[in-house]
């Protein structure tokens, strides 16, 4: 999502153009090879995530190729989070200062809130799962003695994350909001363009 609004608004005459490969589809497939990818690589025996319910902990397997593929996972869900962010921060700093002509300074103002609920949205569901898999790595070895610490660095963090992510779903998309609390969030959001003499 990311990627697709840096390029529509730093590329849009290459957006405008009919391409036969859409930037859109061409992400989606990344995605979904990656997760094919580290899917199939979890096959092998040895090689995969063990779920002990007395403790409740996901476990890796006594195997090299277990520990090599959390490794690539912790790192690639950490270098997509930083990409997605630098994007997100180059986008809103062009959406927010750049100048439209014609707008009044009071569309302009409410522009800027809008663009910046939208920034908040993706940097904080961006930065949610970075977050787990830093509890899963490094958080939980403060007290290996700990099976409590260990719980909520697993389990706790998995669980929480997840809910974080559909509340901040919840908060940014009135559309799915109860009519009740969409009526606090929801604002006159049409923005009038003249133009410019």
């Amino acid at each position: 999502m990311a990627s697709n609004r840096f390029l529509s608004l730093y590329f849009a005459m290459l957006k405008a153009r009919k391409s036969k490969y859409p930037v859109t589809t061409i992400w989606i497939c990344i995605s979904t090879i990656l997760a094919v990818t580290y899917t199939v690589v979890g096959l092998p025996e040895n090689c995969g995530f063990l779920y002990i319910p007395e403790e409740m902990l996901w476990l890796s397997e006594d195997g090299e190729c277990s520990q090599f593929q959390y490794d690539i996972l912790f790192y690639t869900v950490l270098a997509c989070s930083m990409f997605s962010n630098t994007l997100n921060i180059t986008t809103a700093g062009k959406l927010v200062f750049d100048k439209v002509a014609g707008m009044s300074a009071s569309d302009s103002q409410l522009r800027r809130r809008m663009y910046i609920r939208k920034f908040s949205q993706c940097v904080l569901q961006d930065c949610l799962h970075a977050f787990d898999m830093i509890n899963c790595t490094f958080i939980y070895k403060m007290d290996l003695s700990s099976i409590w610490l260990q719980f909520m660095c697993f389990s706790g963090s998995f669980v929480g994350i997840h809910m974080l992510d559909g509340l901040v779903m919840f908060f940014f998309h009135a559309d799915v909001q109860p009519k009740w609390l969409r009526k606090t969030f929801v604002r006159n959001s049409i923005i009038s363009v003249t133009p410019a003499t």
